[in-house]
């Protein structure tokens, strides 16, 4: 009997390790926002407010080399089966990888990965690729198909149709402080054929009229 009980006890308390300090209860939360929502103002990924801004629906992650609770987030409310999903990364410096039910897909500079839906939540997590001895920063957004216009299934080209738009896009192109004067390489050009050719017509035609008056006299 203390025996049985011993070991309800045991896997009790294993089996409350395991829920409560699970690596997957460090995922973060997806929470979506409609894309006629979306901030069109640019922020970088190191600003305290980015993951309050969300620039274009996206937010901030960071992936540490070598650790063993990987950064995650966990999309739920998915619909069921068979749903179109795709993750954004937008990463700058770095490789980040995703990894989806066991299978790693890598991505530098930014990508998309682009799958179906299993199941009513899914979990993403990400590490970084060849970052030994240090951490990569990244965005990441995370959009799910709808049916739209009265549609009654998915569509199966949708990852083919979806463009990737990234945070980076909205920085503001840089305008020149010192514009050149621009130089005339061209001097004694048109204007001044212009000029000359009104000299000789006009001298040719007083001419003409000094040696009119000249003959009358």
């Amino acid at each position: 009997m203390l025996l049985y009980t011993s070991t309800r006890f045991i896997l009790g308390f294993l089996i409350f390790i395991a829920f409560n300090f699970s690596p997957s209860q460090a995922c973060s939360i997806w929470i979506p926002i409609n894309p006629t929502e979306y901030s069109q103002t640019y922020i970088t990924k190191s600003d305290s407010n980015a993951n309050t801004s969300r620039p274009l629906g996206y937010l901030v992650s960071t992936a540490v080399f070598g650790a063993t609770d990987l950064s995650c987030v966990v999309v739920g409310d998915t619909g069921g089966n068979g749903k179109h999903i795709e993750i954004n990364l937008d990463i700058g410096d770095g490789t980040i990888c995703i990894n989806d039910r066991g299978v790693k897909n890598c991505f530098s500079d930014s990508g998309t990965l682009c799958t179906t839906t299993v199941g009513d939540s899914m979990t993403f997590s990400f590490d970084c690729k060849s970052c030994e001895g240090s951490q990569v920063t990244f965005w990441y957004r995370v959009f799910l198909e709808e049916l739209e216009n009265g549609e009654t299934s998915y569509d199966e080209n949708w990852c083919q149709t979806r463009q990737l738009d990234l945070p980076r896009s909205l920085k503001p192109a840089k305008i020149p402080v010192n514009i050149p004067t621009p130089v005339d390489y061209n001097p004694g050009g048109s204007a001044s054929a212009i000029k000359i050719h009104v000299i000789f017509i006009v001298i040719p035609a007083s001419v003409t009229y000094m040696f009119g008056a000249i003959l009358q006299i």
